[in-house]
């Protein structure tokens, strides 16, 4: 929801979320991850909350990410002439966000995290950094 001072998540669609059941098929398990994929970019490093959801730790993984989105901070709206920094994460997977600093605290804007396959997880250290900014 758009508000004067950023964007946050929408509270029914949240306890929506909070309140579907653990999954116990592949079909189960897409459809909860559509619904909590819309909230992406509310959830700093996403992929490691997303991956134990495919192996053995999901009932435990499943409970972190309803929590998690539970209390997403709420994404400013970009300023303009004030000091913007991004941020990047970097290992079997990529995680940036970007922030603003305003009156002396950095808030956030986005963020953006993304599990790499194995092929990238061979790139270079500066290739998945440059690929976290795009």
């Amino acid at each position: 929801m758009f508000w004067g001072k950023g964007i946050e998540t929408l509270r029914y669609r949240v306890e929506s979320i909070q309140t579907f059941p653990r999954p116990e098929t592949i079909t189960q398990l897409h459809t909860f991850l559509d619904m909590y994929n819309l909230y992406r970019r509310f959830i700093p490093k996403t992929f490691r909350i997303e991956t134990p959801l495919w192996n053995d730790e999901a009932k435990a993984a499943f409970t972190v990410a309803k929590q998690t989105l539970a209390n997403v901070p709420l994404l400013k709206f970009s300023v303009p002439g004030v000091r913007f920094r991004t941020f990047g994460l970097m290992h079997s997977a990529i995680g940036s966000f970007l922030m603003q600093l305003q009156h002396d605290l950095w808030e956030p804007i986005a963020f953006f995290s993304l599990k790499l396959n194995k092929r990238k997880t061979k790139w270079f250290t500066y290739d998945p950094k440059t690929f976290s900014y795009l």
